[in-house]
């Protein structure tokens, strides 16, 4: 809401931009496929074109100069400008927030990303059932969490753009992720070295609750 309504004629808050967000839409034909694209998709390629390595991706993808300059105009100066604010929010306070818990349970920094916005490649990988059955809790965690974590970084996969993916369905997305694993991130490591003790893994196996636990 403070975003937004920092903005010249916006005073109604995220609701607001979600206004115009819903509101019609544009045809572009990207390697000789037409398809219409709603406002909130479209803000979604430009977020993701404000970062010099997705920028590229897209281009190579179809979405030329012309066309990535031609979203800009069509989306207006409101919807650009909020997108540039939230971009640079993922990229500074926020990003320090979910650094400084990254930090302190991996004893590393997660890799710094200028104009950064939550990615979605066609690589995603599903959370491997056998981490689940063997009860590798942190293993698990880390694996569910990894996707918005991981293409913080991501350089060589394409960009998903053919899956109605949108501005604020990919933001709140990777807010929710983000403050999952703030929350839970430091609990997971503790339980997971708590179930790793040799004698607590002994009193499972001898009280046959191991894979009930």
């Amino acid at each position: 809401n403070n975003l937004a309504n920092s903005i010249d004629g916006i005073d109604g808050g995220y609701r607001q931009i979600n206004e115009l967000l819903f509101t019609g839409g544009k045809q572009f034909t990207i390697k000789g496929k037409k398809r219409l694209y709603s406002p909130n998709e479209l803000l979604r390629i430009y977020a993701l074109s404000l970062n010099e390595v997705q920028r590229n991706k897209l281009i190579k993808q179809g979405f030329t100069e012309s066309i990535l300059s031609d979203i800009e105009k069509d989306l207006g100066p409101q919807l650009t400008e909020f997108a540039n604010k939230v971009v640079e929010y993922l990229s500074t306070d926020y990003f320090e927030g979910v650094n400084d818990v990254y930090s302190e349970v991996n004893n590393v920094n997660l890799g710094y990303v200028e104009n950064y916005f939550p990615t979605k490649t066609r690589a995603d990988a599903a959370t491997d059932t056998d981490l689940i059955a063997n009860g590798d809790f942190s293993a698990v965690f880390t694996a569910e969490n990894s996707p918005a974590l991981r293409e913080r970084t991501d350089v060589s996969g394409e960009v998903e753009v053919d899956k109605g993916d949108t501005f604020t369905s990919v933001l709140n997305n990777h807010l929710e992720q983000m403050e999952r694993f703030k929350a839970y991130a430091q609990g997971v490591k503790d339980i997971n070295a708590i179930l790793s003790t040799p004698s607590v893994k002994n009193l499972m196996e001898v009280t046959n609750t191991k894979n009930l636990i």
